[in-house]
């Protein structure tokens, strides 16, 4: 009965842009839930198939990064840290640079470093943002992405 299952969180990852036998092998066996002997062995395998880890359908914001920036054409120019927004949704922007600025929410799904379809993905601009201080209290709505990739770049 394992086929079946495999076969749905397969279907599932090709949904989020995880695509080809290599990448799917990989995340059902970076995201099982190991049994046995520590790693793959004759009884268990690789372990049990854990859907939500390998999708990530659980809670988006748990592995949901926020950063603000500057979006031209299809490069988006990072400009602070990268943080975790937390899971009740909250997160701080640090070590941003000054100016009037994007802030982005990203969930990138394939491991890929490219915004692209599958990924989560919101932005707010017009930010005002004060080099060295925190930025906090912004609500972006973050959806599944359909456009063309966009590239995420290191800031000077």
């Amino acid at each position: 009965m394992a086929a079946p299952h495999i076969a749905g969180i397969a279907a599932l990852l090709i949904s989020r842009g995880i695509i080809g036998p290599a990448n799917i092998q990989n995340r059902l066996q970076s995201t099982a839930i190991d049994r046995g002997p520590i790693g793959w062995d004759p009884d268990y395998g690789w372990g049990l198939a854990n859907a939500a880890a390998a999708v990530a359908s659980g809670n988006t914001a748990s592995s949901l990064s926020a950063f603000s920036g500057e979006i031209s054409g299809s490069t988006i120019t990072r400009q602070s840290n990268l943080v975790l927004v937390n899971s009740n949704g909250s997160f701080i922007v640090t070590n941003a640079a000054n100016g009037t600025k994007s802030v982005f929410a990203w969930q990138d799904f394939n491991g890929n470093g490219l915004v692209d379809s599958g990924d989560m993905y919101g932005r707010v601009d017009g930010i005002v943002i004060t080099a060295g201080g925190n930025t906090t209290g912004i609500t972006i709505t973050v959806q599944l992405y359909t456009g063309s990739p966009i590239t995420v770049a290191s800031g000077p």
